[in-house]
């Protein structure tokens, strides 16, 4: 479980990180709307990483 777990958290990281890079980008001439479904998205997809490595963490036998 720790080992798919904690790829999995990577995965997502990985994915989001250039996408919150590139939000000025998405952002730029973007109406209030996109703007809020922008951010909401990467504030999820941080949220999944974070919920699921700390499920990991604890659920690991030390």
């Amino acid at each position: 479980m720790a080992g798919v777990g904690g790829f999995v958290v990577l995965i997502t990281v990985l994915f989001a990180a250039p996408l919150a890079l590139g939000s000025y980008v998405v952002v730029q001439g973007a109406s209030r709307r996109v703007v809020l479904a922008w951010f909401g998205f990467l504030a999820a997809l941080f949220l999944v990483a974070l919920g699921l490595g700390a499920l990991v963490l604890l659920t690991t036998p030390l």
